[in-house]
């Protein structure tokens, strides 16, 4: 485990946010040539997970995200955007938002990376890019955690996220952003997003296929779930509301514990799970400044 420390942001200084999430506006027609790493064998019923994917959409709306649709792709793969690209904002770039592009580890997602680059680059946002050879990054094996002064990221080594390309992500980001970071060896699941997210900044999920030992803050609680509520260890906070996977009561109903029973979003998420794709997995979320 290594900890990288960076400086403090100011004090007292109010923001007022905007939320917003990049997604696909549908699945690619090509989706049963995704990458498996779930051990299933069937097929994606393509009709099924469209309609998966706009429910997917409208839970994000209702939780209080402004959704951006990006163009459907011919890659595979390319419905799970998490891991091309990150978006962040701080100080350093004067609140504006700035996109970091992967780098992935598996040589397949690498073919989507130029179309990611080409959509974020549209919408007027700055683009900076993991370069270096043998330097892998995918940003599902990243996590942010809230509440901590100037923030921290845990950042899992996996076997498609290397120390190379963590380094030089931590590099950009500590331009832009005070920032901790913490790299942690991972084992047992595809990203670190895939066994580890919050519902709420003091409480995280962690799925029993998780091996790291993750060192997170005292204050914050981690409940491990049993083997049959595994998958439902990935779930999506959006401003005041939560995104889970349908079908997995003992997540909801620590879910509404912390948010009003309108704010917690159950989506069905059938298709996805076929070829080990997790509700994080298709969405790019980030908050810049309101401007007017």
């Amino acid at each position: 485990m290594v900890i990288l420390v960076n400086a403090t942001v100011a004090k007292g200084q109010k923001l007022e946010l905007v939320t917003k999430v990049l997604v696909r506006a549908d699945v690619p027609s090509t989706m049963n040539k995704g990458i498996r790493s779930s051990g299933r064998t069937e097929a994606v019923d393509l009709g099924m997970a469209s309609q998966e994917h706009a429910l997917y959409k409208q839970a994000i709306r209702n939780a209080g995200g402004k959704v951006i649709e990006m163009p459907v792709s011919r890659h595979p793969d390319s419905l799970y955007v998490q891991d091309t690209a990150y978006i962040v904002a701080g100080p350093g770039s004067d609140w504006k938002p700035v996109a970091i592009i992967a780098n992935p580890g598996n040589p397949e997602r690498r073919k989507e990376v130029g179309e990611i680059k080409e959509f974020i680059s549209s919408l007027n946002i700055e683009i900076k890019e993991i370069k270096g050879k043998n330097a892998f990054i995918e940003f599902g094996d990243v996590e942010k955690v809230d509440g901590v002064n100037g923030g921290l990221m845990v950042i899992g080594l996996s076997e498609r996220t290397n120390w190379k390309g963590a380094s030089k992500f931590i590099d950009i980001v500590r331009e832009i952003e005070p920032m901790a970071f913490q790299l942690q060896d991972i084992k047992g699941v595809l990203h670190l997003t895939t066994g580890m997210t919050p519902v709420h900044p003091e409480l995280f999920l962690k799925s029993p296929y998780l091996v790291a030992p993750i060192m997170l803050p005292n204050w914050i609680e981690v409940v491990e779930l049993g083997e049959k509520d595994a998958y439902a260890a990935n779930v999506l906070r959006i401003n005041g509301g939560i995104v889970v996977p349908e079908g997995f009561k003992t997540v909801k109903d620590i879910a509404l514990k912390h948010y009003d029973a309108e704010k917690v979003q159950e989506v069905p998420t059938s298709q996805t799970q076929i070829l080990n794709g997790s509700l994080t997995c298709a969405s790019i979320v980030w908050q810049e400044l309101a401007r007017e």
